[in-house]
């Protein structure tokens, strides 16, 4: 600890002073947020729709982030993106992005797919993926469930509590 002397009335005094605080280190501190880091940057300089604490780093150092239906990633080594967007016949469509025009013509251009496509090729595609593709199926599957209205529901309730119980078999 340090010292300090001041001169007061003629006499010398001593006081303590707090000793510094460590200084923390600047930037990312492992390879995970390095890689995010890397795709929020590249991210804000092509000004897509993607909050800075969306990416997500896998240990290949790619960052991924999903955004609505639509996986994007970013391996760092490009100031590209790569999309992996869904088409309603089951394929995922893969598209470089540069900007948020280039999303928006990744995202039609799978919408408007109307080939049917062949069994997928092995490659080599992000672990989240599979997560997309169960988000896209469980939006359909939503939008093709037909609601049931409260009427509808009190009716059948009412039918079935005219209903004799019946007896389990015996043996």
């Amino acid at each position: 600890m340090g010292t300090k002397t001041r001169a007061r009335t003629g006499k010398t005094t001593t006081a303590e002073l707090r000793q510094a605080l460590p200084v923390r280190p600047l930037g990312p501190r492992s390879d995970t947020e390095l890689a995010c880091a890397r795709a929020a940057l590249a991210n804000a300089t092509a000004r897509l729709p993607i909050p800075v604490t969306a990416w997500h780093a896998d240990p290949n150092g790619a960052a991924h982030t999903i955004l609505g239906d639509t996986v994007i990633t970013h391996t760092g080594r490009t100031p590209h993106f790569t999309a992996y967007t869904p088409c309603p016949n089951g394929a995922h469509h893969t598209h470089t992005l540069t900007g948020p025009d280039d999303l928006t013509e990744a995202r039609t251009d799978a919408a408007r797919c109307t080939s049917p496509h062949l069994p997928p090729r092995p490659v080599q595609t992000p672990k989240v993926l599979p997560l997309s593709d169960g988000l896209h199926r469980a939006r359909i599957a939503a939008e093709e469930t037909t609601g049931l209205s409260t009427t509808d529901i009190a009716a059948a309730l009412n039918a079935r509590a005219g209903d004799e119980p019946k007896e389990h078999p015996q043996p």
